[in-house]
């Protein structure tokens, strides 16, 4: 886990942290699931209701979002992270077909595969079945 990490805190043009921002008013009442599609230059780890109550990986479509709440955040500043971007696409109505030119190395079918998926937004559940079919033989 440290690597992952490591990526995400360190890669790119500018350094990333670990921020607890204020939850903006436009986001108060909306799910988590609407706050990261409106925060496209942060990753909303959890959620602080108080100072005592954090989540921290909450269900983003079942976690709304109240006044006073802070959101923790990476991001490469406060300012980043709560700045509106243009907003994030949909999922399609039917996911599309990937087709690969290639064979996919054999994998043990008795050894269950494990997938860190850091980050969350409307496409990643197109990711996710694509992940679920086994690569054709």
């Amino acid at each position: 886990v440290a690597c992952v990490y490591d990526e995400l805190l360190n890669s790119g043009e500018g350094s990333n942290s670990i921020l607890v921002v204020d939850a903006p008013a436009r986001l108060v009442g909306g799910s988590l699931a609407q706050a990261q599609a409106e925060m496209p230059h942060a990753i909303i780890l959890g959620l602080m209701r108080t100072e005592e109550e954090v989540t921290l990986a909450p269900h983003p479509g079942a976690t709304t979002i109240a006044p006073g709440n802070k959101l923790a955040v990476i991001a490469q500043s406060k300012r980043a992270a709560v700045s509106q971007g243009a907003p994030r696409p949909t999922a399609p109505a039917e996911p599309p077909r990937v087709r690969s030119r290639g064979r996919s190395p054999a994998r043990p079918a008795d050894r269950p595969q494990r997938v860190l998926i850091c980050g969350w937004d409307a496409l990643m559940s197109v990711t996710v079945e694509d992940m679920r079919v086994p690569a054709p033989a």
